[in-house]
């Protein structure tokens, strides 16, 4: 491949230069071309000394005239390939070919969630989806997990992951789905959630999400899937980026709801620094303010962040890669639980909301070193969570210090077998008044995985991990299996299947948090037994390619199984310390075995409408999430048994609390000369079942809320932009354009239509 693209460039360089030039040429003539297909390559833009630009014609022909004697640069850009650049001298170059290399699309991604190498998307043994930073810039993204919303089959209900409905909300349990940032792990070790606002998002490369049970290479987390955040690791050129916004909400449709008096808005200002030191060495930065007047009362947000990276190689021992990143991020916010009733819903119950201020970090030193078909990676972070949060009622305030390190020794032979075996192990402190004290909480484990391509339409691979945790004076351990298998039937269609363990631990808040918030109590269950699951799925790819369009679609069924899932109930447990009311509120608890069965259709395609560029990323999940065992007493509330059937508001189907069973995602870009616009569609169907208690009493207007909502929740978010040169972009956006009303969950309303413009400057 790599000696492939070394030709093309050459031909490139070969054809640019040497084309026969007129002493008396006043014109620049040429044409853009495929550099794999020879093709001509329509509408591509065309920058001349970096203000004078134009568009390409249908046949891929521009032309500039007149044309001063000397020195020029010349970019062109189109979607779908690599920039081209480079600098001629006029007129000894008069007419010109240029050859255009296509850019890594999902069709032929590399890849490295599944088996902790590269690999080609096509043949993982697992569903895996990627989600490309375009995405992120195009809608004017701030925070991540607002864009892994578009991603097919994730769910994210108040900063909790669930994929392919392995977990639905439930308030303040463990992540189900591991987090990680360059592939360690970014989760509150005390609080069991990922930390949304520490990703650097404004440097993402690429988001790799990974569906099923994955505990064997990542970990107790990983019971539900993997999201796979990645920086770049390599600096190709300097490279800045600056963009700015300006946005605002609008009335909501009921008029109740607006509580405010002119305008709410929000605005930011973010950056990306790249800078190439040397052949060797590299430097990235990026960050911004932020700052969120919010649409619910005592909710805004400000927020402060800055990210750095930097990785050197010694000059005299190359295969040695020291690097050393980093994240700080401050932040000031509201948040409340609960609203106060149904034609208040964006006021917050007795208008008691927890403010916090933090100043959060990690800091990530790594070292990989490569010696022939040998690969050693030692990887290490430091978390530290600092939340002062407080309300009228309580302190929250908490702090964790986090420890992981993990080294993986990989042997590549002839591209046929890879293995890894490895250590991880990870260490936290804990302090907080809501935890009762300080706690102290160690994992450590061993990895093997082997990979193994024996013939070039076969791909298989299976691992094992054993692990073990500590949680003060608690102790568990268990090992944990998996197995894949990737066919290629045909040039363009493959098969897989696989199946993957997993085992989560309970989190320090899931076993110590007793708290309060307006009316509602948290309460601790130290006696939570930890998660044990397994998947499998079956899947079928096909990439398809017809005139200008290229593509894939890929459909596979799945089935997940937990024992012992732990979910938070609420009832009227008991009175909480300090109290004497009857204390409503919520309790974790084992609610047994549960089995969750499913399908999934994912699209990608790109090519031609016309003259307009065109870009589809779809998916629909289906889910049927079940709890085995529906009158099985899992708890007691002041003496009452607690039962599925007993606490739920819709038992029929069993199915779980939470959780949606139709999820539909659609999203499409369209480019036509400096133009830009698209579209994005989100659509979850009816949340069927609740706890019983949120619709009979203590929270006002639950039960005539989802009466409206019985038809589910479709939102669309629009954009358009338009470049005004080669350096500056302008994009107008509005995310729930048709203002509809969503309760995300019980008592808590999601935003009305917003407004926002961006202005972009890049090099």
């Amino acid at each position: 491949m790599k000696l492939r693209i070394l030709k093309i460039t050459l031909a490139a360089g070969i054809l640019f230069l040497s084309v026969p030039s007129g002493l008396i040429a006043q014109e620049l003539k040429g044409k853009i071309i495929d550099a794999e297909t020879g093709e001509p390559i329509p509408l591509a833009t065309v920058i001349l000394d970096t203000d004078n630009y134009q568009a390409a014609s249908s046949q891929g022909y521009f032309e500039f005239t007149p044309l001063d004697t000397g020195k020029h640069s010349l970019k062109v850009i189109s979607l779908g390939y690599k920039d081209f650049d480079t600098v001629f001298t006029f007129p000894a170059i008069s007419s010109v070919n240029i050859l255009l290399q296509p850019a890594e699309t999902l069709l032929d991604q590399a890849v490295v969630s599944a088996s902790k190498f590269s690999q080609n998307i096509n043949e993982v043994t697992v569903s895996l989806d990627v989600i490309e930073p375009n995405l992120i810039n195009e809608k004017n993204q701030v925070n991540l997990d607002d864009v892994l919303q578009q991603a097919p089959g994730l769910n994210i209900t108040e900063n909790q992951a669930n994929i392919r409905g392995g977990s639905g909300w439930s308030y303040g349990t463990g992540t189900r789905v591991q987090f990680l940032v360059d592939d360690i792990p970014l989760i509150a070790a005390d609080a069991g959630q990922a930390q949304w606002d520490l990703v650097p998002i404004h440097s993402v490369q690429h988001i790799e999400v990974l569906k099923g049970a994955s505990s064997v290479l990542y970990g107790s987390a990983a019971l539900n899937g993997v999201i796979n955040v990645f920086t770049p690791v390599k600096v190709e050129k300097r490279k800045i980026q600056v963009n700015s916004y300006f946005g605002w909400y609008d009335a909501p449709e009921r008029e109740s709801l607006k509580w405010w008096d002119g305008l709410q808005s929000n605005s930011g200002v973010n950056f990306q620094y790249e800078e190439k030191l040397t052949d060797l060495s590299g430097f990235i930065t990026s960050g911004g303010y932020f700052n969120d007047e919010g649409f619910r009362y005592l909710e805004g947000e400000e927020r402060g962040r800055l990210f750095f990276s930097y990785y050197t190689r010694p000059k005299n021992l190359k295969n040695l890669r020291f690097s050393l990143s980093g994240n700080f991020t401050y932040s000031e916010q509201g948040d409340a639980l609960i609203w106060e009733s149904d034609s208040l819903a964006y006021i917050p119950q007795d208008s008691v909301a927890t403010q916090t201020t933090g100043l959060d970090f990690y800091i990530d030193p790594s070292v990989e070193f490569r010696h022939g078909p040998f690969r050693h990676s030692f990887k290490s972070r430091y978390l530290r969570i600092n939340n002062n949060a407080v309300s009228q009622q309580q302190d929250y305030t908490n702090s964790s210090d986090w420890y992981y390190a993990t080294y993986m020794l990989q042997y590549f032979w002839k591209e046929m077998i890879n293995t890894a075996f490895g250590f991880a192990a990870s260490y936290t402190e804990s302090e907080s008044v809501i935890f009762q004290g300080d706690h102290f909480s160690s994992s450590s484990a061993a990895f093997l995985q082997l990979d193994a391509k024996p013939l070039d339409w076969v791909n298989f691979s299976a691992g094992a991990r054993y692990e073990n945790f500590t949680l003060d004076d608690r102790f568990a351990a268990r090992p944990v299996y998996r197995a894949g298998l990737n066919l290629k039937v045909f040039p363009a269609t493959s098969v897989r299947a696989s199946y993957g363990e997993a085992f989560r631990f309970p989190a320090i808040v899931e076993a110590f948090t007793e708290t309060r918030i307006g009316l509602i109590s948290v309460f601790p269950n130290p006696d939570l037994q930890p998660e044990t699951g397994s998947s499998y799925e079956v899947g079928v790819r096909q990439l398809f390619s017809y005139k200008k369009w290229k593509g894939y679609a890929d459909a596979a069924y799945f089935h997940m199984a937990y024992d012992n899932m732990i979910e938070y109930n609420f009832a009227p447990w008991r009175p909480p310390r300090g109290f004497d009311d009857i204390g409503f509120g919520f309790l974790p608890i084992n609610i047994g075995a549960t089995t969750i069965e499913g399908a999934e259709i994912t699209l990608f395609a790109e090519g031609l409408l016309g003259n307009v560029s065109t870009r589809i990323i779809a998916g629909y999940t289906y889910t049927l999430p079940r709890i085995v065992n529906p009158s099985e007493v899992y708890a007691f509330a002041q003496g009452f048994p607690v039962t599925y059937d007993s606490s739920s508001t819709d038992i029929s189907g069993n199915i779980l609390k939470y959780r949606y069973r139709h999820l539909f995602k659609w999203d499409s870009q369209f480019n036509y000369k400096e133009f830009g616009w698209g579209f994005s569609i989100r659509y979850n169907d009816f949340m069927q079942n609740i706890d019983r208690i949120f619709e009979e009493s203590v929270i006002d207007g639950v039960a005539e809320a989802r009466s409206r909502y019985l038809n589910g929740d479709l939102l669309v978010d629009l954009r358009i932009s338009y470049r005004l040169n080669q350096h500056f972009e302008i994009s107008l956006l509005s995310e729930n354009v048709f203002n509809r009303e969503v309760m995300i969950r019980p008592a808590y309303l999601g935003p009305p239509r917003s407004y926002a413009v961006r202005l972009q400057y890049q090099n």
